[in-house]
């Protein structure tokens, strides 16, 4: 504090604006990190729940008939979306039907089913969706996805 006292006007200004300048940068660049997650999991939470409403739409035949086979075979083609760890479709009776686990950790699918819609939890996004045969529920589809990708964005955000 000393040395600051001892500097000339000139000097003091300089310090002054210099500091002011990079507690702004620092606070727009936060902000611009925050508004990017923010909207990533907008963006993923969207993907995810057009991908659990395809997948309701395409098992509701295999549930209608109890043919496990075909809802398995569903959810299985899942497994080309690395960031899914999990999917369980439940009947009516909202118990576990079929589940897909990816992994060496076998999850277990959910005790309870939830209204349809998007849930951050911990690391992962959780997504139920309903599954509709002429306008009636059938079942439900979970899908539980990993937010890795988001996290590797924020470091390399971060690094750049």
């Amino acid at each position: 504090m000393r040395i600051f006292r001892t500097l000339s006007i000139k000097y003091k200004l300089m310090i002054v604006v210099l500091l002011t300048a990079t507690i702004g940068l620092t606070l727009a660049s936060g902000a611009s990190l925050f508004y990017d997650r923010v909207m990533q999991k907008k963006s993923l939470a969207e993907n995810m729940h057009i991908l659990t409403q395809v997948i309701a739409m395409r098992s509701a035949a295999a549930m209608s008939f109890g043919d496990a086979q075909n809802a398995m075979a569903n959810l299985e083609s899942l497994n080309v979306s690395k960031p899914i760890r999990l999917a369980c479709m439940y009947g009516l009776d909202q118990k576990v039907f079929v589940k897909f686990s990816r992994g060496d950790i076998s999850q277990p699918c959910p005790s309870e089913v939830q209204g349809d819609g998007e849930y951050f939890e911990n690391d992962y996004l959780d997504v139920f969706q309903s599954i509709y045969l002429n306008e009636t529920v059938i079942g439900t589809v979970f899908l539980r996805s990993g937010l890795e990708e988001l996290d590797e964005r924020l470091q390399q955000q971060l690094l750049a």
